[in-house]
């Protein structure tokens, strides 16, 4: 089956910091899953609120060059929005366009969640508090809450990897970064390093197990 790891430049796998460089979480992934064809589409600067056109013309090209077109994308934006000062009302309909796209092409949707951000309690906390928000709203299966504008999209199926959840936080009891912490994981205050993007691989390959099974169900149904 083909996957397609889609989003920013924590999908491109950008490495930040003394040592920069690329390490996509999609290789380590392709690694892992050698029966699978693992496709990276990851653009640096990306925006959830404008991914979507990106991510529909991409699922059309691949259908149109190849039968089976794209099964499987896992969907990675926010960050950036995030740092703009977007809400999460925005974001989630950014997202939840993306999620339609999916619908509409045949592939089956994994979203991961935003992971923390060095500079997201600063100023008030107001990044961090949207962000907590925005991943507890795609845990939920809840991304419309709090309305906004084509609110049907939140009907539309999709998996989850929650990737905030499973990194150990980079804040310590006293609110401050734990340099000890972040250096282990991160590169930078946004991009993680060889170590951090080969856990959210292994995250990921835990979730793709089950979607890619139920595909497979579904085209076998489907010939039957």
């Amino acid at each position: 089956m083909r996957i397609l790891c889609f989003g920013d430049s924590l999908t491109a796998g950008m490495v930040g910091g003394a040592s920069p460089g690329y390490f996509p979480y999609s290789a380590a992934l392709s690694k892992a899953l050698p029966k699978h064809q693992v496709l990276n589409e990851g653009l640096g600067g990306d925006y959830a609120v404008i991914m979507a056109a990106r991510l529909d013309r991409y699922l059309q090209d691949k259908a149109a060059k190849h039968r089976q077109g794209i099964d499987a994308v896992v969907l990675w934006g926010g960050t950036n929005d995030l740092s703009g000062g977007a809400g999460p009302d925005v974001i989630a309909a950014g997202l939840c366009a993306c999620l339609e796209a999916c619908a509409r092409s045949g592939a089956e949707a994994l979203l991961l969640t935003v992971p923390e951000l060095a500079f997201e309690r600063a100023g008030g906390g107001g990044i961090g508090a949207a962000r907590e928000e925005l991943n507890g709203r795609i845990r939920g299966g809840r991304l419309w809450e709090g309305g906004g504008e084509g609110g049907e999209g939140g009907a539309v199926e999709y998996n989850v990897a929650d990737v905030a959840g499973a990194l150990p936080s980079i804040f310590g009891e006293d609110g401050e970064v734990d340099e000890t912490v972040r250096g282990a994981w991160y590169s930078d205050g946004v991009h993680m390093n060889k170590k951090g993007y080969a856990r959210v691989a292994e995250i990921v390959k835990e979730e793709l197990k089950g979607l890619l099974k139920k595909k497979s169900n579904r085209k076998g149904a489907g010939s039957g």
